[in-house]
């Protein structure tokens, strides 16, 4: 396996073991968890959390499962920062792939 990168979705879906989370999604964050392999979190996927939380929209659990996945190494949740050429690499994603970068949960 490899590192992956979970979206806000993927990443709150898995923590709460949701069965939201597709299979295969949940599959591949498994086997990466159990290789030592990284789970990407997007820095801007924190902000989301504690922006719903905030709005009611999501439990304060969620964000304290975030946290303390993103604090604790053996986890396999890593913070990937949101510079600028993360920024303007999405203007590579096609919109017929992703047509709204900025959903909400």
């Amino acid at each position: 396996m490899a590192a992956i990168v979970a979206d806000t979705h993927a990443a709150v879906w898995y923590l709460l073991n949701s069965n939201s989370l597709s299979p295969n999604a949940q599959r591949a964050m498994d086997e990466a968890v159990e290789a030592g392999d990284p789970v990407y979190v997007s820095s801007i996927s924190l902000v989301e959390v504690v922006y719903l939380v905030e709005k009611g929209k999501l439990p304060s659990v969620v964000l304290e499962r975030l946290t303390r996945a993103l604090s604790e190494p053996d986890s396999g949740f890593v913070i990937a920062p949101l510079n600028l050429s993360v920024a303007l690499a999405i203007l590579q994603i096609p919109r017929e792939i992703v047509p709204d970068i900025l959903t909400e949960l």
